[in-house]
């Protein structure tokens, strides 16, 4: 089947129709960039469950004195651990998807395979990697002696946002990068400044009313904050938070699949 054919046909199925149809595609690339992360790892999926912990520590030591008065409830190395694992998820889900069409073009010359496929598995590479990680937080939660209700669970719904949040961008950042190598530095830098844009490791309390209005334009800013109050407060998480984060997911899923449609052609020529 040609390129030019499946975009002709797409437009009946839809993207989830087919990659349900290349599904064992997508978990076979999906376990293959589980174990490539982690093949000469000396700790192995050990390290997944232990990075956010050791982030955690750092960064809980760094800025306890300067922002810890200001986090009420749990405990701040808490406040920071529940902003770093949905942080990780986004930025290496991202990371790892601008690469995943350029990364594998020896299999797309080969083979007709849909292109959403490398995204969306190095998207479900990152969900792997949170799985563990959830363990890890859960374990930390029962050590600290912080309150564990059922509204915990409620958080799996900004997680859920987050990917497909991470899953959008992921699609049109992989389209670009097969023609403009350098985007992927440019990423890299916005990345950094978005970490400091994001409620990781500072309270909200401490922005001005002027400067908390901008901040929370930031997409993830919602996310986070929906993620973070079942763990902190065990409350549910505030409806606008999740209804904000659920019209940013799928936006981002649909406009990365319409800038991939728009120039799948211009991918297989520049591979």
């Amino acid at each position: 089947m040609s390129d030019r054919s499946y975009s002709s046909t797409l437009k009946g199925r839809g993207l989830l129709a087919e990659l349900w149809r290349y599904r064992s595609l997508v978990k076979n690339l999906t376990a293959r960039d589980v174990k490539v992360r982690h093949k000469q790892s000396f700790l192995g999926l050990a390290w997944i469950m232990l990075s956010p912990l050791i982030m955690m520590a750092v960064m809980a030591l760094v800025f306890s004195r300067i922002f810890g008065a200001n986090v009420s409830g749990a405990s701040f190395s808490l406040y920071i651990f529940s902003g770093v694992l949905p942080w990780n998820l986004f930025s290496s889900a991202t990371s790892q998807g601008l690469v995943s069409i350029a990364g594998n073009g020896s299999i797309i010359r080969r083979v007709y395979v849909p292109k959403a496929a490398f995204p969306v598995a190095a998207v479900a590479s990152g969900i792997v990697n949170v799985g563990f990680s959830l363990i890890t937080l859960l374990c930390y939660m029962i050590v600290t002696k912080a309150p564990i209700k059922w509204t915990l669970l409620m958080s799996l719904i900004p997680i859920a946002e987050i990917t497909l949040f991470a899953l959008g961008i992921s699609m049109a950042l992989a389209t670009l990068y097969v023609s403009f190598r350098d985007i992927k530095w440019f990423y890299d830098s916005a990345l950094l400044a978005w970490f400091y844009a994001t409620p990781i490791f500072y309270p909200l309390e401490i922005m001005g009313e002027k400067y908390r209005s901008v901040m929370k334009l930031n997409p993830l800013w919602s996310m986070i904050s929906a993620f973070r109050r079942p763990i902190m407060e065990g409350a549910l998480p505030a409806s606008a938070d999740l209804a904000t984060g659920a019209i940013v997911a799928l936006a981002s899923v649909a406009i990365g699949w319409l800038i991939l449609r728009r120039f799948e052609q211009d991918v297989v020529t520049n591979l």
